[in-house]
């Protein structure tokens, strides 16, 4: 079927009859046909309750390592400045994909084929690292906290983002977005401390640079600025306190309705940092103050 902007969809009918919309241009080498069976990952379920599906691909798993036949190779420099080298690899579907080489600069020859670890596949898009036994980001391990130093500032010309550019001990160098952390109030050449959240599907880092105000445990007094409620397609409401940290940013509290008359008495509270994230802060209430 088609909806506005003549976009083609897959409907598809889940186990209990309820009808669920696809985006067939992300699935065309899918070869996916009418009346059969097709096996879905629930990806995501966004804040309106819409559902996000990813049809398990027919030729790949991901975790998996399969060889995919070489048909070019190239180098871009990276956002950091530095050159990246990269394979162009066909899967069995024939299309084509790049997967990251280790080494800046590239063989006199490529090979026919390479083995290539299937870390994610997202709307049918395939994301390939190099199987050659060694890891990219072998180094930092999530969780953990590395001192990096703060070379400048970059722009990305295709979107116009700005973004710091750090380096490790190891010269190794990443990106962080200015607009998360432009408050932080860097300062170039000097060392910033960032926890490891994680890595992107092609194989970057998730950096999160320590809070200059709060840490991750600690209770802090923060000033209520006012109380909101959000109200869902089914009747129901999530009511929510919202403070103000100490750079000027607002934190929604939510808080369960047999609660909210008593924190709506208090101008301030004192609250637990749980978790920091792009700069934002994730807070549980402790106890009010008149």
């Amino acid at each position: 079927m088609n909806l506005e902007g003549n976009e083609p969809f897959f409907v598809l009918r889940d186990p209990l009859g309820y009808k669920m919309l696809l985006q067939v241009r992300h699935f065309m080498h899918y070869q996916i046909r009418e009346n059969t069976e097709l096996f879905c990952r629930i990806d995501k379920i966004n804040c309106n309750g819409r559902i996000y599906l990813e049809p398990q691909n027919p030729w790949y798993i991901e975790g998996q390592t399969y060889p995919f036949e070489v048909v070019g190779s190239g180098i871009n420099y990276h956002i950091t400045g530095l050159p990246q080298s990269y394979y162009l690899v066909r899967d069995k579907a024939r299309k084509i994909w790049t997967v990251k080489l280790q080494q800046n600069g590239l063989p006199q020859y490529y090979p026919d084929t390479v083995l290539c670890k299937i870390i994610r596949i997202k709307k049918g898009i395939l994301y390939l690292r190099l199987d050659d036994g060694f890891s990219e980001n072998s180094v930092l391990e999530q969780g953990l906290t590395y001192d990096f130093e703060l070379l400048g500032e970059a722009v990305e010309k295709s979107s116009e983002t700005s973004f710091y550019i750090l380096q490790d001990v190891f010269k190794s160098r990443y990106v962080i977005k200015k607009k998360f952390y432009g408050k932080y109030n860097f300062i170039k050449g000097k060392s910033i401390k960032c926890r490891v959240d994680g890595f992107t599907d092609d194989g970057q880092v998730f950096l999160e640079p320590e809070h200059p105000a709060y840490t991750i445990g600690n209770s802090y007094p923060f000033p209520v600025v006012g109380r909101k409620e959000f109200r869902f397609s089914d009747g129901a409401c999530q009511k929510y306190i919202v403070v103000e940290d100490m750079l000027g940013e607002e934190v929604n509290i939510p808080v369960e309705e047999a609660s909210a008359g008593y924190w709506a008495q208090f101008n301030n509270v004192v609250c637990r940092v749980v978790d920091i994230k792009k700069s934002r802060l994730e807070v549980e209430l402790t106890e009010g103050v008149c």
